[in-house]
């Protein structure tokens, strides 16, 4: 990637700086980046420009953001506790009663996946700069 930087005075516009920045392609390359589930590289550069008007360039990176899928299981719902049954009534209907709760099986609760992304930031490490110089001054 080549960015050129120009400087406008009215009428005119002349160049003050070029930077390349060779290593987006070892980025764009890596493991993350070629998986279908993550975004394109985005580029961030962070420029300064000096009192003496000379323009350097601080920071740059390039981020990718990864999506990936968790398991979500939902919360199960309580149930309410059984009763305690006198101790009046017969064995036959305790047994009879606990017979049909074994028959009845829970519910399995659907498991969910959840997309999340997760961001992976890579510096850009080899930068070619070349400067021009301070914009001449106009005759005026």
């Amino acid at each position: 990637m080549k960015i050129d930087v120009f400087a406008e005075y009215g009428d005119r516009k002349e160049q003050l700086a070029t930077f390349t920045l060779n290593s987006i392609d070892d980025i764009a390359k890596k493991d993350v980046a070629v998986k279908a589930e993550s975004t394109l590289p985005k580029v961030t550069l962070s420029f300064e420009l000096s009192r003496s008007g000379l323009i350097s360039l601080t920071k740059a990176e390039a981020k990718i953001e990864e999506t990936y899928y968790v398991e979500d299981k939902p919360v199960k719902a309580k149930e309410p506790k059984e009763t305690k049954k006198d101790s009046t009534e017969s064995s036959s209907d305790s047994t009879d009663s606990s017979e049909a709760k074994t028959e009845e099986k829970p519910e399995e609760p659907e498991v969910v996946k959840k997309a999340k992304k997760r961001p992976h930031t890579f510096p850009i490490y080899r930068i070619d700069k070349e400067f021009y110089g301070l914009p001449t001054m106009k005759k005026d």
